[in-house]
Order: structure tokens, then C-alpha cells, then sequence
């Protein structure tokens, strides 16, 4: 196969990653929001931790499982700096329709 059939599988696979992380980000918005209604903290180091070794176990290839490791330290990242800017969002338009009163 040549470099230039790897790539075009490339961008495709990437086209599918978007859409699977667009639409996680959207899950991890609507947990913010519920994160601040029941006034819970946004990050929950158990639950990450969990599901750090839950994505190693689903990872077949051994040699990979620190990279993948490594890539869903940055998704949960910036999964908790979406809700924390929603979360301030929410709270600035709330202290502004308090003052509005």
C-alpha cells in the first residue's frame, strides 16, 4: 500500500474520531451541567481512574496502552475545562438575571 492509501484511511478514521469526540463532549457538557446543579465537583479522580484502566483492558495491542493512556489523560482534560466554562457560563448569566431583578 502506499503513503498516500494509509493517509486517506487516515482521514477517515479521523473524520469518525471527531464525530465520536464532538459528540462526548456534548455528554461531558450535560454532566457539567448536572455536576453543578447537584453541586458536585467536576473532577472525580476515582471515576477517572477507573476509567484509565478500563481503557488500557480494551486495548488489545499491549504496546499501545500507554499512548491510549496518554490520549484519554487529554480527553478527560479538556472534557473537565468544557464543564468547568460552562459551569462559569451558567453562573455568570445567573448572578446577571439576579441583578436584572
Amino acid at each position: 500500500m502506499k503513503i498516500d492509501e494509509y493517509r486517506a484511511q487516515i482521514d477517515q478514521i479521523d473524520k469518525q474520531i471527531v464525530a465520536l469526540l464532538e459528540k462526548r463532549m456534548e455528554i461531558s457538557e450535560e454532566i457539567g451541567i448536572e455536576k453543578l446543579e447537584l453541586r458536585g465537583d467536576i473532577l472525580d479522580p476515582k471515576r477517572e481512574w477507573e476509567k484509565l484502566n478500563g481503557i488500557k483492558e480494551a486495548t488489545h495491542h499491549v504496546a499501545y496502552r500507554e499512548y491510549m493512556e496518554r490520549i484519554f489523560i487529554e480527553i478527560m482534560a479538556e472534557s473537565r475545562y468544557l464543564q468547568k466554562d460552562i459551569q462559569a457560563s451558567i453562573e455568570k448569566d445567573s448572578a446577571r438575571n439576579s441583578e436584572d431583578m
